[in-house]
């Protein structure tokens, strides 16, 4: 018996926002996957500044819940810590759960930059690669975490791009603030 198709979306999640929900919706309501697993990073490789993983982690947490069952929040690279290496953590996915079909989610951005990436080559191997961002897709908002840590740092609206649920979580807990 196989088991679900689950697409692995990572990403810095930093934070996530609409355009992360939306690519899930796209992805469920277009029946690639039966779920998809937000797998937020734990460090970044090419170095980006972030929040720490259990703020990015917990913030995905509250993305998901638009999608009840459907879309789940994987700590898989918290707990292998380290270096986040895409195609470590699918071999890992892979080990722990047997029979479960992994595809990976990647944007546009990143298929064009996918040499820059340890081993793609490996990673092709691993799963089939969702590309999201072509021509013949919906076309997703421009929405950038960077622009969103950059209104929050002003101290501006942000809530026409992320949820109510993460940008309560934002508040709470001062992430993205100057002070």
């Amino acid at each position: 018996m196989e088991g679900p198709r689950v697409a692995l979306f990572g990403g810095s999640f930093n934070p996530p926002h609409f355009a992360h929900q939306m690519i899930v919706a796209w992805l469920l309501n277009t029946d690639q996957a039966d779920e998809v697993w937000l797998v937020p990073c734990w460090s970044h490789v090419f170095g980006k500044e972030m929040e720490p993983f259990n703020h990015r982690y917990t913030m995905c947490l509250q993305a998901a819940e638009l999608f009840p069952g459907r879309c789940k929040v994987s700590n898989i690279e918290g707990m292998l810590g380290g270096e986040s290496k895409t195609l470590r953590t699918v071999r890992e996915l892979k080990r722990r759960l047997p029979g479960y079909r992994f595809s990976l989610v990647i944007g546009t951005d990143n298929w064009w930059r996918r040499r820059k990436w340890h081993r793609f080559d490996l990673i092709e191997k691993e799963c089939p690669i969702i590309v999201v961002g072509k021509r013949n897709q919906p076309r997703l908002p421009d929405i950038r975490s960077t622009k969103i840590r950059s209104l929050l740092m002003a101290g501006k609206d942000v809530s026409p791009f992320v949820s109510a649920r993460v940008l309560s979580y934002i508040r709470a807990h001062g992430l993205y603030s100057s002070e």
